[in-house]
């Protein structure tokens, strides 16, 4: 797991598509794919859920369990960015 699942769950999160979650984090259809089924099969559980039906009636959403781990990843995230702001403020004094 690492920043590439995350930027794709946040993009099918944002557009209900993993056609265009790949558009936007420029990773390809069969990596995103791929990058997803891993994910399930270290987990074990699915990230996200699909429904076929086209433009109008399918689409891509997360899972309970998915929508749980981008909220981990999302926590893990503010904590890095918090500890690094505060090592920059220990460490830069001259």
């Amino acid at each position: 797991m690492g920043r590439g699942v995350r930027e794709i769950l946040y993009a099918i999160d944002e557009h209900k598509s993993i056609k265009k979650a790949s558009e936007v984090t420029g990773i390809s259809y069969p990596k995103v794919l791929h990058r997803l089924k891993a994910f399930k099969d270290e987990l074990g559980f699915a990230a996200v859920v699909s429904e076929k039906g086209g433009r109008e009636h399918g689409g891509t959403q997360l899972t309970e369990k998915g929508r749980a781990a981008l909220e981990c990843f999302r926590e893990i995230e503010n904590e890095v960015i918090a500890f690094a702001q505060k090592r920059v403020q220990e460490k830069f004094i001259f």
